[in-house]
């Protein structure tokens, strides 16, 4: 694990970020931030996490003039799942992903591990209001809204489909380099790269003179791990709807037929075990949003990253390979044989 600590690296427009390191990021967010690739398989293994990797990194932040700008740590790992079972010490562990088997063996979890320095906690007040919101979105889940969503590729009145960057027209561009541009705050290369990126999905709404008014995206990555498994994840990272066409559920309907388009590439190469996503909990819209589509809830990052000017506290929420199985593919084949 010790060999997994570089602080520097060159920019790639990525959310998941680079694997296998712990990366100092600057600028509006000051934290440190990594995916560790050695799995946690035993209790000395994850005691040994805890208090030569997790409190290390932690005195760092604390001591090091170098670091002495930065205020939050958050360090994702693989974890055999059966160490995390209920009235464990759960100490640094801020939210737990169960992804299940791994290529049909073990039993696993992404753990994250974060830490705040003292004026980038939250208050009493804060953490009053997420409650209130997580009960509110839980009010939102219903299977049969998500089976009528994806039974049909059309949604009131808008198209719904994969983006094909070969067929777009010259205003189709323009309106996707905005959205890249202007909600989800790419330079034109950065989204130029993103969009050139085979491992990203891109899917998009459109009216029916061809504007695009909408689009969703997801970053699929595969994590190589030191114990010769590996594991493939794809984040859903971004959305938006532009303004005049949101308020129907178009932003959930958009995100819901990438995630089903996702659980349906069986190709061994592509093939993932894992969907997930950090996601503002200060919008509501997109909280009720990821309750329609079932997701399963996972932990708060607190003041995680920097959105819409200023810190803000993320909700993990996911769908394992079982999960995906069962709601994307499961109750839509259902729906479509007139079951």
């Amino acid at each position: 694990m010790q060999n997994q600590r570089l602080t520097e690296r060159q920019h790639e427009p990525s959310s998941i970020g680079v694997i296998g390191i712990v990366e100092t990021q600057r600028g509006e967010v000051n934290r440190r931030k990594g995916f560790i690739t050695s799995v946690v398989e035993t209790e000395d293994q994850l005691r040994y996490f805890r208090e030569h990797f997790i409190n290390e990194e932690i005195a760092r932040m604390n001591n090091s003039p170098e670091l002495a700008d930065i205020t939050r740590l958050t360090v994702r790992a693989v974890v055999n799942a059966d160490l995390l079972s209920h009235g464990r010490d759960r100490d640094h562990i801020e939210a737990i992903i169960n992804i299940g088997s791994v290529k049909g063996q073990g039993n696993y979890a992404i753990v994250y591990f974060g830490y705040n320095k003292v004026g980038r906690q939250l208050s009493s007040e804060q953490r009053d209001d997420y409650n209130r919101r997580l009960m509110l979105t839980n009010l939102s889940r219903d299977v049969g809204n998500l089976s009528g969503i994806l039974s049909s590729p059309n949604y009131r009145g808008y198209t719904i489909s994969r983006l094909d960057t070969e067929t777009l027209t010259q205003d189709q561009r323009e309106g996707i380099d905005e959205m890249l541009r202007d909600s989800f705050k790419y330079s034109e290369n950065d989204g130029d790269r993103m969009l050139a990126d085979s491992r990203n999905i891109f899917f998009i709404a459109t009216t029916a003179t061809g504007q695009v008014v909408g689009m969703s995206m997801a970053e699929r990555r595969t994590v190589a791990l030191n114990n010769g498994e590996s594991i493939t994840i794809a984040e859903v990272t971004n959305a938006t709807v532009i303004q005049g066409h949101g308020g129907n559920g178009l932003y959930g309907a958009i995100s819901a037929h990438l995630i089903r388009h996702i659980a349906e590439d069986r190709d061994p190469a592509t093939r993932v075990d894992l969907v997930y996503s950090e996601s503002n909990m200060e919008r509501q819209t997109l909280l009720n949003a990821i309750a329609m589509q079932h997701r399963t809830y996972a932990g708060i990052l607190p003041n995680n990253s920097f959105v819409d000017n200023g810190l803000k506290t993320m909700m993990v929420t996911y769908l394992n390979r079982q999960e995906l199985d069962f709601l994307y593919l499961g109750e839509v084949n259902r729906l479509r044989r007139g079951e």
